[in-house]
């Protein structure tokens, strides 16, 4: 099964684990089923190649 990444918008337990906001978990289409009634979870987006230049510039 293809597992996707999705950012944490809300603190909150994920696989018995206190997941912090910002934090990327990956979860199959199953997973992200059975989660996504408690909310707290965005897809992420693969970023665009100026965003990663410009990000990469400012570290």
């Amino acid at each position: 099964m293809e597992k996707k990444p999705y950012r944490i918008a809300t603190e909150r337990p994920i696989a018995g684990r206190m997941r912090k906001v910002d934090e990327v978990v990956n979860l199959t289409a199953r997973e992200y089923a059975a989660e996504i009634g408690w909310g707290g979870l965005e897809p992420v987006e693969p970023e665009k190649p100026a965003k990663k230049a410009a990000k990469a510039a400012e570290l």
